[in-house]
């Protein structure tokens, strides 16, 4: 709840990039958008001690969400990841889809209250029959 928005993500983005201590990062509720979880995406295909990253209620729409999921095939570290509570629709989810096929780290991943429809979850559900590590998904 401190609104650091696009601009505050892109300055801890850039911290993650170099950062091999920081384990959890909460980022909740800060009016990020496209622009700053861009930013977020581009450190994760760097960084490799994140472990769980909270985006939840932000503005993350389809864009940040596909750039993130890109991401994660590159990330080796990171197991847990909160989109909820966002404005990510069956785009985004198409694109996370296509990450749970290869990613075999991610073990939870919230999208709850966001405005993903019939395309996105049949997506999902598709790719959760060849990943095998996935213990949670909202």
């Amino acid at each position: 709840n401190n609104r650091i928005g696009d601009q505050g993500a892109i300055s801890i983005a850039r911290a993650l990039k170099v950062n091999s201590s920081i384990f959890k990062l909460n980022m909740g509720s800060n009016e990020i958008s496209n622009e700053g979880a861009e930013a977020i995406a581009d450190s994760l295909r760097a960084n490799t001690s994140l472990n769980l990253i909270v985006l939840s209620e932000n503005k993350i729409g389809d864009p940040g969400a596909k750039s993130i999921a890109t991401s994660l095939l590159d990330n080796k570290s990171l197991a847990s990841i909160d989109l909820s509570g966002n404005t990510i629709s069956d785009e985004g989810a198409v694109a996370f889809a296509g990450t749970l096929r290869k990613n075999t780290k991610i073990i939870n991943i919230s999208f709850g209250e966001n405005q993903i429809g019939d395309v996105g979850v049949d997506a999902i559900y598709t790719a959760l029959s060849s990943n095998y590590v996935l213990t949670h998904l909202n």
